[in-house]
């Protein structure tokens, strides 16, 4: 946090950030390549969400055990988190007219400030507050993510989303590795004492606060707007080329600019009002894509309830509790090589073959479970097997997320608050409902749940990306090319 706070109060900040994209971006932009706005604003905020999330996701795989160790409540943890997803997948209906009238850039600060409540709250352990908390979360995550999927749909083209997607999904996922690390080394032992709580709680405050500032640096719309989700919407129906990119800059994509084969061309869709961004919501649910799409979302919370929440406490029981964080820190490294690997798979063949990728990977993870815990083909589990497999659910994961993030970009890029407040609804419904059945189905009866619903999202998902590329191809551009 520290080196990324220094990092934008350097007189050039963006020189930085080009030598960083350097290494994603194709060579033959190098040359003259000039950092955009855009540009700048995808990676800084990807430094925020990382701080912030380093802090989130390490307190909620720690806090079930500092409230039951510390404040003798076992099922306060729980609680929680089902106050938590039950607002989240609620709140994301009216997370996109928030977002339309507050603005991204503000939005996402004033709602990452709800993640560092909560986490502060734990320090209170004060049952109340932590519930009350807990739903003020599910309220601020739903908005979060609204808006930083605008922010992303914005400040991207349809040439470099798939890359940005990667890369924020790879800054997104090292907080796995750094907050898991920071748990194996800070905490120790079989139970958790009062003071060690606190101190780590502390701690992960302070860098939940260093993640709101970073969102602060983010760059306004040239103009100065304070909504810039409304201008575009309202004002400009294309989202191809950065609206504040010089001559230069734009030289400096090195590739040709096309039309988004979405909805930018034909007709502009302006919301008169809250309650018709409201209605939106709901006729955007039965569109027959997002529809398709719906399925690959659903498998996605699925797997990230089984990644996240099954498959560290089968770590648990089989193994040492200290190996849950090697498990994590193995899931966080599978993210960040996939967030950085799948971007560029699918800037150069297709989005389709990044999913199809991911489906293989996630395939060979379960069958690799059931093999290590369930079957008799080995008379003890391996933790280097388990590690394996942790580390294929992490690279599998970030295959669907980045897929699913570039897509909902392009192809609903006048409706992007809409299309991701849906993404999070239906993955947050799921994550919920995995939830509630994990204590009563076995591990063989889940994994076969995973694999039925991976294959349907899979296909589902190539239906939509055959069809965008189909159109596409049949679609003239009214773009000059820029060479």
């Amino acid at each position: 946090v520290v080196c990324c706070l220094l990092l934008m109060l350097l007189r050039r900040p963006k020189i930085l950030i080009q030598r960083a994209l350097s290494y994603f971006l194709p060579c033959n932009c190098l040359p003259a390549m000039k950092v955009s706005r855009g540009a700048y604003n995808v990676v800084l905020h990807g430094f925020g969400f990382m701080a912030l999330f380093t802090a989130f996701q390490t307190s909620g795989g720690f806090q079930a055990t500092v409230l039951n160790d510390v404040m003798k409540k076992p099922d306060l943890g729980y609680n929680s988190l089902a106050i938590i997803y039950a607002v989240f997948a609620m709140a994301n209906f009216l997370a996109p007219s928030v977002v339309f009238f507050g603005g991204t850039r503000l939005i996402m600060v004033v709602s990452a400030a709800g993640y560092g409540l909560f986490i502060a709250s734990i320090l209170s352990l004060n049952q109340a507050v932590i519930l009350a908390a807990s739903a003020w979360l599910g309220l601020s995550a739903a908005v979060l993510w609204t808006a930083q999927g605008s922010f992303l749909t914005i400040n991207t083209t349809d040439h470099n989303r798939s890359v940005f997607s990667g890369i924020f999904w790879a800054q997104l996922q090292c907080s796995l590795l750094i907050g898991n690390l920071m748990l194996y080394f800070l905490v120790g032992g079989e139970k958790v004492e009062r003071e060690t709580a606190l101190f780590f709680y502390r701690i992960l405050t302070g860098v939940a606060v260093g993640g709101i500032l970073i969102l602060c640096f983010t760059l306004p719309p040239k103009d100065g707007s304070t909504s810039d989700e409304k201008e575009r919407l309202v004002v400009n129906g294309n989202n191809n080329v950065d609206d504040d990119l010089s001559a230069d800059e734009e030289e400096s994509l090195g590739s040709s600019i096309e039309v988004v084969h979405g909805e930018s061309e034909g007709e502009i869709w302006a919301p008169t009002g809250a309650l018709d961004l409201f209605i939106s919501v709901f006729k955007m649910m039965v569109e027959k894509d997002m529809m398709l799409l719906s399925f690959t979302i659903m498998y996605s919370g699925l797997e990230l309830t089984f990644f996240s929440g099954n498959y560290p406490t089968i770590i648990g029981n089989f193994f040492e509790t200290n190996d849950i964080g090697l498990s994590g820190i193995c899931v966080g490294v599978g993210e960040i090589i996939g967030g950085l690997s799948f971007g560029r798979v699918g800037k150069r063949f297709s989005l389709s073959t990044v999913v199809v990728m991911g489906t293989f990977i996630h395939t060979c993870a379960y069958a690799l479970t059931f093999l290590n815990y369930e079957s008799n083909v080995f008379d003890n589990a391996y933790l280097g097997l388990g590690l394996t497999i942790s580390f294929l659910l992490g690279l599998g994961d970030s295959a669907f997320n980045t897929a699913l993030y570039s897509t909902l970009g392009t192809l609903y890029n006048q409706r992007s608050s809409q299309a991701f407040a849906l993404f999070k609804f239906f993955q947050s419904g799921m994550a919920g409902i995995a939830f509630a059945y994990t204590n009563y189905v076995g591990l063989s009866y889940k994994l076969l749940i995973l694999g039925i619903t991976m294959l349907i999202g899979a296909y589902s998902y190539v239906v939509v990306d055959r069809r965008m590329q189909r159109t596409a191809s049949s679609t003239p551009s009214t773009y000059p090319k820029i060479e």
